[in-house]
This record gives structure tokens, C-alpha cells and sequence, in this order.
């Protein structure tokens, strides 16, 4: 990701801010690594593959539809807060010159959290006799 913007903007002949572009694909990695933690709960609950598979999906369409319609109405704005994809957004890190450290937080806490569960629920799981 990070060579194809560094790439595709020297194809174009524009500059971009180094520095912006290795933290936004920080934050992506971090949010990425936070839905597979999430994917890996989905399936540890959900033995079945279909259901953990479809399980997994309803939680991250979910989370972006909520992220989507806070978005277009005002109304529903604090439901982003819930999302994972309100968190990491290009204009906060760009004010920030860094990523946002609250961001940081919630999105390895969640991410941390849904992987330490998953492995619980393993672990009971296996020793269960």
C-alpha cells in the first residue's frame, strides 16, 4: 500500500508528506489486525465455519454501517464512536502529525481484548473433557 502511493504519486509528478503516508498505513495495519482479532473471536464462538464466517461479516458490515450512516445524518453521529473505521481517519492524523493516541488505544484495546477472548474460549474449549 505504502509503495503504491509513493509510486502512483511519483508517476503523477505531486509530492506527498512521507510521514502521513507511513502513519495512515500504521493505523490500517493496527485496524486490520484489530477485525482479524475480531474474526478469530467470531470464529472461536461459532465452531461451524458458515456461521463464524457470516458472523464475522455481520460485525464488520456492521461496524462500517455504523460508521457510514453517522456519517450522512447528524443525528446518528454518536454512533460512530462504536465503529472501529471512525478511528484512524486521514484528517485526525494529518492535525495531529502523528497517529492520535486515544485511536491508538481503543483500536489495540479492542483488538487485544477480542484476541485474548478468543483464546479463553480456546483454551476452556480444549481442556473441557
Amino acid at each position: 500500500m505504502v509503495g503504491i502511493m509513493f509510486g502512483s504519486t511519483a508517476i503523477m509528478g505531486e509530492t506527498i508528506d512521507v510521514s502521513l503516508v507511513l502513519n495512515y498505513a500504521l493505523g490500517f495495519w493496527l485496524l486490520l489486525f484489530t477485525l482479524g482479532a475480531m474474526s478469530l473471536l467470531c470464529a472461536t464462538i461459532f465452531l461451524d465455519s458458515n456461521r463464524s464466517l457470516a458472523a464475522a461479516g455481520l460485525v464488520i458490515g456492521g461496524q462500517y454501517l455504523l460508521d457510514s450512516l453517522g456519517g450522512v445524518w447528524d443525528t446518528l453521529g454518536n454512533l460512530q464512536v462504536f465503529s472501529l473505521f471512525h478511528y484512524f481517519n486521514l484528517a485526525a492524523i494529518q492535525r495531529a502529525g502523528t497517529l492520535p493516541l486515544l485511536d491508538v488505544v481503543i483500536v489495540l484495546g479492542v483488538g487485544f481484548f477480542s484476541l485474548l477472548a478468543a483464546l479463553a474460549i480456546f483454551e476452556k474449549r480444549e481442556f473441557a473433557i
